[in-house]
């Protein structure tokens, strides 16, 4: 394997071949970070709005059962709600 060489061994004209090859690779860098946050930034958004819709369905699933059992007799079940024609 090829040894690289130091950094003092390098020209003037090396070094800064190297920087300006080292700041495209970082300006790429940072312009993929800030896709990045953008779309975890987003999916955040949408783990929240997908968490407040299933507590919201929750409460409805909630309130509509405690409607049945106060409205229905104790031995009504589930079972007892007819089924809708495929």
């Amino acid at each position: 394997m090829e040894r690289l060489p130091k950094l003092h061994e390098l020209s003037r004209e090396a070094l800064e071949e190297h920087c300006a090859v080292l700041q495209v690779a970082c300006d790429i860098l940072t312009d993929e970070n800030e896709q990045l946050g953008k779309a975890s930034q987003e999916l955040l958004l949408i783990a929240k709005q997908n968490g407040d819709m299933a507590e919201n369905y929750q409460r409805m699933f909630n309130e509509l059962f405690e409607v049945i059992k106060t409205q229905y007799d104790a031995n009504f079940t589930v079972e007892d709600i007819p089924k809708l024609p495929s």
